[in-house]
């Protein structure tokens, strides 16, 4: 009998691994700021010589950090650096919980150091700079000013953008209660840490759909029966809040020559210009939706992308420092692939996005005379575009059929 010849082994699908090597780049240049930044942080002498390249040179390097870490010793000890109106602390006392991570046993540059590493992968993992152009972009961000503020200061901001993405890519699996019920907790939680996080539980609600929605309800109401009955807690944080120009971004800025102790009414109007502009570029993204209905995105940069938006929107409505502006980037993945799509109204759309952001990170701090209100030009049209671009793929957009379609398999 004649034997059956196997069957010729199928051949693998080829990988092209020149895409996956411009992330070295970006991966570099991150690499070699932080070790710059720990040898600085590390030595004062160094610091002494090098920080005449720094946009803030604040010293100690890693100062929120230090200060933090300073605190929870404080709280190990069985103090109380909220209660204290001597003490900077100004965060929710949940912060002081790390103290049981022994954090505040690790030095500050090495923890600083850690902190902006994760960090750095964590953008990199976002922006996937696979190719030339997208591999320069993102080593330039490493230096950009609010970004080269962020990562001197060791802001615990850092640290919650990981969160973020984490929150964005559990989203992101549709069909899986269980992953939107973490993804929510996980926000939940850092909204205990520092209270913008709470604008994502908002964002969620507003996006999800039908019974995800319920989710992202009750982690709100958690957090808001949390902060009713820590009323005093947050009267202490808003109190030790300083209201700066420098250094920030956000609706109240452009108001930097007016007289603080006038800040009642200055809020009241700048609040109300931003509402007003708020609800014309919602108004204005409903209009456009059928332009956004087709853009090739996915799940995960949608995610990235209304999470981005309902910090950097919510946040605005009164000042930042701008080590916050990091959020922006979320935002990004989405921006860059609907600036090259074929539908005219979104690419055009996200183009001039774009340029408002590029201009909002690279502008230099405490700008001056008519390039201040060019700064402020470009944060008020990046947000406010940001809610255009939200309102009008959240209309139409198919990633919300592909959520709903996960639903229904649950369902079934």
């Amino acid at each position: 009998m004649n034997e059956r010849p196997e069957a010729a082994p199928r051949p693998l699908p080829s990988r092209n691994l020149w895409p996956w090597l411009w992330t070295l780049l970006p991966a570099a240049c991150g690499l070699a700021l932080a070790q710059v930044l720990f040898a600085m942080a590390s030595d004062n002498e160094i610091w002494l010589k090098g920080a005449w390249w720094l946009w803030y040179p604040f010293q100690p390097l890693y100062g929120d950090l230090a200060v933090t870490l300073q605190h929870l010793s404080e709280a190990q000890r069985g103090l109380d650096p909220l209660g204290d109106p001597t003490s900077e602390f100004a965060y929710p006392r949940a912060v002081l919980a790390l103290r049981y991570l022994h954090l505040q046993d690790v030095p500050s540059a090495w923890l600083g150091t850690w902190q902006a590493l994760v960090w750095m992968a964590a953008v990199i993992f976002v922006l996937r700079p696979r190719s030339a152009g997208r591999a320069v972009l993102t080593a330039l961000i490493f230096f950009a000013p609010p970004v080269a503020f962020a990562l001197q200061q060791s802001n615990i901001d850092l640290a919650l953008f990981v969160v973020c993405v984490v929150v964005a890519v559990l989203w992101a699996r549709p069909g899986n209660m269980q992953r939107l019920f973490w993804s929510a907790t996980l926000t939940l939680l850092a909204a205990l840490l520092k209270l913008y996080p709470a604008f994502v539980l908002i964002g969620g609600a507003w996006t999800d759909t039908a019974k995800r929605r319920l989710v992202w309800v009750t982690a709100m109401m958690v957090a808001g029966s949390y902060w009713l009955t820590h009323a005093e807690e947050l009267r202490l944080v808003m109190s030790k809040f300083h209201l700066g120009y420098g250094f920030s971004w956000g609706c109240l800025v452009v108001f930097n020559r007016q007289d603080l102790s006038d800040l009642p009414r200055l809020w009241l109007i700048a609040g109300s210009l931003y509402t007003v502009g708020f609800l014309a570029a919602a108004g204005i993204g409903w209009r456009l939706a059928r332009e956004f209905k087709s853009n090739g995105a996915n799940l995960t940069e949608w995610a990235y992308y209304w999470i981005g938006s309902a910090i950097c929107c919510g946040s605005f409505l009164a000042t930042n420092y701008g080590y916050r502006w990091v959020f922006a980037l979320l935002t990004l993945p989405l921006l860059l692939r609907v600036a090259q799509t074929s539908q005219f109204t979104a690419a055009l759309w996200a183009r001039i996005t774009l340029t408002a952001c590029a201009i909002s990170l690279a502008a230099p701090p405490n700008a001056k005379h008519a390039l201040f209100f060019v700064v402020q030009a470009a944060n008020w049209a990046y947000v406010l575009l940001l809610v255009v671009g939200y309102v009008a793929m959240r209309s139409h957009y198919a990633v919300t059929n592909a959520v709903e379609a996960g639903d229904r398999r649950v369902d079934n």
